[in-house]
């Protein structure tokens, strides 16, 4: 399947796209990075499925391997450093590289936007921020873990509700 935009190719299911690539998702449990993990099981990616909720990542990795994909659960919470550096190190080791990165993980508040406050926003960058950090570069710089190929990092906004 091509979905097309503007004459642009913004999407397409090769099932070989990154056969034999190592990509590592975080927050793959839920939303987003759930349907990114799905997306690269699908197009011939190992899945490293990153999240807090085993259970959600389980079940992620249960629908990769329906599709005759392969996926492994990667659990950390993105907010802790040396939890972040533990599972890449445990990943990298596993699979022996890391080629892409799809920095997902996030918060947001579910509340009228005349109810947040900034300690909301706070906890909303503390948390997505980090990973841009972290993820792709959570050894020194000399390392060699990351191959050369994208590292992604999503950052959405869910809407703030006006009463």
């Amino acid at each position: 399947m091509v979905v097309k935009l503007e004459d642009k190719t913004v999407l397409r299911n090769d099932p070989e796209r990154f056969a034999g690539r190592i990509a590592l998702v975080t927050g793959a449990g839920s939303g987003i990075g759930r349907a990114a993990a799905l997306a690269f099981g699908r197009q011939g990616a190992t899945v490293a499925l990153v999240g807090r909720r085993v259970p959600e990542l389980e079940a992620v990795a249960r629908e990769i391997a329906e599709t005759g994909g392969t996926a492994t659960v990667a659990p950390a919470d993105i907010t802790d450093e040396r939890a972040v550096e533990k599972m890449i190190g445990a990943v990298v080791e596993q699979f022996g590289r890391l080629d892409i990165a799809f920095n997902n993980a996030g918060v947001a508040a579910y509340k009228p936007i005349e109810g947040m406050t900034t300690d909301d926003g706070a906890r909303g960058i503390s948390i997505s921020f980090p990973v841009t950090t972290m993820v792709p570069n959570p050894a020194p710089p000399s390392s060699s873990f990351l191959a050369p190929e994208p590292t992604l990092d999503v950052w959405s906004h869910h809407r703030l509700e006006q009463q």
